[in-house]
């Protein structure tokens, strides 16, 4: 069951998914989140902003999401960014360490700038010796 007032707004800004959640993100409603996340990418989304401004909470459960959707679109070639922390939602990403991990854009305009720099996996790559 989701959280009272709960809700995700979804935008296309310039090829760029963005999603504007507000009220508290937690186990009620993660799955709302990961279902939108996956029928984006199943849309070719490949680059993804997540706006925290409204967000009044994240749970471990919802950031777990997050690192896990940072990496399936890293794996394709995307990128997932959030941008303008809500106080509260920084507070989390800060204690769960997330803040170096993902990438933050204080502004909209700046993640989405952050959302469409291309980048590779970050995976290690075998190395070919001769």
């Amino acid at each position: 069951m989701d959280a009272p007032g709960f809700h995700i707004i979804t935008t296309v800004q310039r090829e760029v998914l963005v999603l504007r959640p507000a009220g508290w993100l937690n186990f009620a409603n993660c799955a709302e989140l990961e279902r939108i996340l996956d029928a984006a990418d199943k849309a070719g989304h490949r680059r993804v902003v997540i706006d925290l401004s409204a967000s009044q909470f994240l749970d471990q459960m919802v950031m777990s999401s997050l690192v896990l959707w940072k990496g399936r679109l890293e794996d394709r070639g995307g990128r997932l960014v959030l941008a303008t922390p809500s106080r509260p939602a920084m507070s989390a990403l800060r204690a769960g360490g997330l803040h170096n991990y993902l990438p933050v854009g204080s502004s909209l305009s700046e993640a989405l700038v952050l959302a469409r720099r291309r980048i590779s996996s970050g995976r290690l790559q075998s190395v070919a010796r001769n």
